[in-house]
C-alpha cells in the first residue's frame, strides 16, 4: 500500500499518456506534439522546479504566480515604452528579486509564517501589475520581435526543431536538480 501511495503521481501520468495515446494513436506521441507541449508547459515548469527546492525546505511561496506576473508586466510596459530589450528583462528580474527579499524579510527577519507573508504578498503584486497595466491586456504585437523570436527560435536536432523554451526550461530544472 505504501509504495502505491508513492507512486500514485506516476501511476495516474502513465495512464493519462496511455489514454491520450490511445484515443489518438497518430498524433499525441509525435515528435512534434510532444515538443509542442514541452514549450508550452516551459514557464510552468520552472515556476514547478524552483518552488520544489522552497518545499524541501519545509516552506512554500504563494505569491510565485503574481510576482511572475508582476514581472512580465513590468518587462512589456517597458517594451510597450520602446526600452530596450535588456532593460524589461534586467527590470522584470529586479522586480522579481525585490519581491523574492521582501518576503524573506517578512519571513525571516519579521517572523511572520510564510503562509501569511506570501499570500499577503500575492496580493499585493496582483494589484501591483494590475496597477501597472491599468487593467489592460498587453498585446503580442506591442512586444519587439526579437525578444519573441527568442520563444520561436530552437535548436535543430535532425529533422527536429527543439524550441529554446524548452531548452532553457530544461537548463533552469537542471540546476535545480543539482542544488537538490
Amino acid at each position: 500500500m505504501q509504495k502505491l501511495r508513492q507512486s500514485g503521481t506516476l501511476i495516474g501520468f502513465v495512464l493519462i499518456i496511455a489514454f491520450f495515446s490511445f484515443q489518438l494513436p497518430d498524433t499525441f506521441l509525435t515528435a512534434r506534439n510532444l515538443l509542442n507541449i514541452s514549450q508550452q508547459l516551459s514557464m510552468l515548469a520552472v515556476v514547478a522546479a524552483t518552488m520544489t527546492i522552497v518545499m524541501v525546505m519545509n516552506d512554500f511561496d504563494l505569491s510565485v504566480g503574481s510576482m511572475a506576473s508582476l514581472s512580465g508586466i513590468v518587462a512589456a510596459t517597458l517594451f510597450v515604452n520602446e526600452y530596450s530589450i535588456w532593460a524589461g528583462i534586467g527590470a522584470a528580474l529586479l522586480v522579481g528579486l525585490v519581491g523574492g527579499l521582501f518576503n524573506g524579510i517578512l519571513v525571516s527577519v519579521v517572523g511572520i509564517l510564510p503562509f501569511v507573508a506570501t499570500l499577503g504578498t500575492l496580493t499585493v503584486f496582483s494589484g501591483a501589475a494590475f496597477l501597472l497595466s491599468d487593467g489592460k491586456t498587453i498585446f503580442g504585437r506591442d512586444i519587439p520581435k526579437s525578444f519573441s523570436d527568442f520563444s520561436r527560435s530552437g535548436i535543430e536536432v535532425g529533422s527536429i526543431k527543439i524550441p529554446m523554451l524548452t531548452i532553457t526550461a530544461g537548463f533552469v530544472i537542471f540546476i535545480c536538480w543539482y542544488i537538490l
